[in-house]
């Protein structure tokens, strides 16, 4: 097992209960996980495939830990169109219309006609930036929560 990582969580909790101080334990370990949260939402906001024009969406990717889960996800209250760009949506069609502007000029046609027509929209593959970022740096997001627990769980042993 050449890649693989063995943590005996059993053992680590009850070195912590030897000393008395779980609840160092625990901080240690949200705080190591909210790093490695964070570590991804940063690679998230950098790296994506849709074309930005303001900014907006990448800004709009947050954090957050409930109930020992997870989340890094677009805050889809600031940014509405975020599922469509992460998701992608089938082509569709749609009404579209074009006015005459100028009369006169070959077509006949005054001013303010109103053409109707029907426009098929090719649809959007979508972009699922976060995921993609995850499958692509998880083992280095990993090795940095390991690394980020270790270092402060040894800090806390010297200090206590």
């Amino acid at each position: 097992m050449a890649d693989g990582v063995t943590i005996n969580v059993k053992q680590m909790v009850q070195f912590a209960k030897n000393l008395g101080d779980t609840s160092t334990l625990k901080r240690i370990y949200n705080n190591a996980f909210a790093n490695m949260l964070d570590e991804l939402a940063a690679l998230s906001k950098k790296s994506h495939e849709f074309t930005t024009r303001s900014g907006l969406l990448e800004n709009s990717v947050e954090t957050e830990i409930q109930n020992k889960l997870g989340f890094v996800f677009v805050d889809a209250d600031r940014v509405p169109y975020a599922a469509a760009v992460y998701d992608g949506y089938e082509p569709f069609e749609f009404e579209g219309k074009l006015m005459v502007f100028e009369s006169g000029g070959g077509g006949g046609f005054e001013a303010g006609t109103v053409f109707t027509t029907k426009i098929l929209h090719p649809g959007y593959k979508g972009d699922p930036f976060i995921l993609n970022n995850w499958q692509k740096h998880a083992k280095k997001l990993i090795e940095s929560f390991l690394n980020d627990f270790v270092t402060e769980y040894k800090l806390s042993l010297k200090v206590a």
